[in-house]
């Protein structure tokens, strides 16, 4: 490429740079300003959109990123009291909802999609890199492409209590049962009794937390 087309092509993705960034500065301001006085949403945090809640004393840490969609269509986040998002949580409604409740912490890497529509109850503990995705593709037809086929999206219920170890994976159409446990590295595609204690890939109960044995 000539030094004049190099100079061009960078001045292009230049201005789309900027003007990304400017996007994310007046989304940051308006969620801010729609925020109550006692959030607490560090500078560089990340808002893709602007029908994001955030509830009284909530902490969103730098470089997390929250996304929802269209409000007509129901497509929003919204964060209650006293949680805790921590630096490169990832929260998306992509076409869905996620609401989460008072006293809940996203630890850091931590991915969630609320195609179908999340829910996280009150006092629940998700650790890092945990991947929360309320969809599914399609993949029946070996004849077309799975991107292809489209998806389903029956939604996500995460109970009160919930402790979620690091590396944990949820699938789609998941109930976890309140003050229950899944395991580092779980992958849960069953929904979890509450007070259960949960592990493997697939996630099976281990026993239940009623249980002395």
């Amino acid at each position: 490429m000539k030094p004049l087309g190099m100079l061009n092509l960078a001045f292009l993705h230049a201005y789309r740079g900027i003007g990304q960034l400017l996007q994310n500065r007046l989304h940051w301001l308006a969620v801010a300003a729609s925020s109550p006085k006692t959030a607490k949403i560090c500078w560089n945090a990340r808002f893709l959109n602007t029908d994001i809640h955030i509830g009284e004393n909530t902490l969103v840490e730098d470089h997390a990123c929250l996304e929802s969609g269209k409000p007509s269509a129901g497509q929003h986040v919204k964060i209650g009291d006293n949680c805790w998002i921590r630096s490169f949580a990832r929260i998306h409604s992509w076409r869905g909802s996620v609401e989460i409740g008072d006293n809940s912490s996203i630890n850091a890497y931590t991915i969630i999609y609320g195609t179908g529509g999340v829910k996280i109850g009150k006092g629940v503990r998700i650790a890092a890199h945990t991947v929360i995705v309320a969809s599914m593709h399609n993949h029946e037809n070996l004849d077309i492409p799975i991107y292809q086929q489209g998806w389903t999206a029956k939604g996500i219920r995460i109970e009160d209590g919930v402790w979620i170890g690091c590396n944990a994976a949820i699938l789609d159409g998941v109930t976890v049962g309140h003050d229950s446990i899944v395991a580092a590295g779980a992958v849960v595609t069953t929904d979890v009794p509450p007070n259960s204690i949960v592990g493997g890939v697939p996630a099976r109960v281990i026993r239940s937390r009623n249980s002395t044995h």
